[in-house]
């Protein structure tokens, strides 16, 4: 596995800092590589978290941008120090617990702490079919102002492939977590799920988040602000605040599954399913990571 390359916004110091965090039992961590339904998975674990806080009598919690209640774990804005910044500790106190999201690779997470048999924290991991990452991810670098990508699609899927590209590969990434998936550990939730079976996932997110005050009548009312159309709707709460983008470009952009058959040529798309078939049979022994890769392969 090579070293995985960081944004420009994320030192090696700050990359510590993250591994060394003491993680503490009620803590959320959005695990996912860039574009599989990260802030899609944020704006869910918050609803569920404020409407529990609700169903508890506690004061409610109002909020404009989910990177006030989950921000980007590993960039060095957020830390002072050897600690979060106060504006963060202040928010995650007000919420009650704290939630992170973060494109770290499992190896490079903090370290799990035992206790009573388990570890402690809760993880969920986010994926989608890699192919459909690389097109969005593309659509990112190359249309944001500060370090935009200028190559072609082809250049781009390449280096992505190669693990030249922020995060590294996808499939070092999921690799990553296998350890994790295989001990239970992380919560795994795909893009393409939450999509096509979205009460079933929040039922999923509900249990293993250990949110018992919510009952399946509150996930029902909760849906219709989980939809695509809604959320484009109230864009400035998604849409990055460190990124300026050029032209008209829309940071949730599109939402469909699939997306990438209407740009790689097939003979990418083959020799990528290919590969990650070889991948899975690696992995033969171990069901869940195994499970994980082979719904992507084609």
């Amino acid at each position: 596995m090579k070293p995985m390359p960081l944004l420009t916004i994320s030192s090696k110091e700050t990359i510590e800092k993250c591994a060394n965090l003491e993680v503490q039992d009620s803590d959320i961590f959005l695990c996912s590589y860039p574009k599989s339904g990260t802030t899609w998975s944020q704006f869910i674990v918050i609803s569920l978290v404020l409407l529990q806080r609700k169903k508890e009598n506690l004061q409610d919690v109002e909020y404009g941008h989910v990177s006030e209640f989950a921000p980007f774990f590993e960039i060095d804005p957020h830390w002072d120090g050897e600690n979060l910044i106060s504006s963060i500790c202040e928010k995650h106190k007000l919420l009650g617990r704290r939630i992170f999201n973060t494109h770290l690779r499992g190896d490079i997470l903090p370290k799990r702490v035992q206790k009573g048999g388990k570890s402690i924290g809760k993880f969920v991991y986010i994926t989608r079919n890699p192919l459909d990452v690389c097109v969005s991810f593309y659509h990112h670098l190359s249309h944001q102002m500060e370090g935009r990508y200028e190559k072609s699609l082809e250049e781009f899927y390449e280096e992505w492939v190669n693990g030249e590209i922020p995060f590294g590969s996808w499939s070092d990434h999921i690799v990553s977590y296998a350890n994790l998936m295989a001990n239970d550990e992380v919560l795994h939730i795909s893009y393409e799920d939450l999509l096509l079976d979205p009460k079933s996932c929040l039922i999923r997110l509900v249990e293993f988040l250990e949110l018992d005050q919510i009952k399946e009548k509150d996930i029902m009312s909760l849906l219709p602000t989980f939809s695509f159309a809604s959320m484009k709707k109230d864009i400035t709460r998604f849409q990055p605040k460190s990124v300026t983008w050029i032209g008209n470009f829309s940071f949730l952009r599109k939402g469909l599954i699939g997306d990438n058959k209407n740009e790689l040529q097939e003979e990418i798309r083959k020799d990528y399913s290919d590969n990650l078939k070889k991948l899975v049979e690696s992995f033969e022994h171990d069901s869940s990571i195994a499970r994980a890769l082979s719904m992507y392969v084609e």
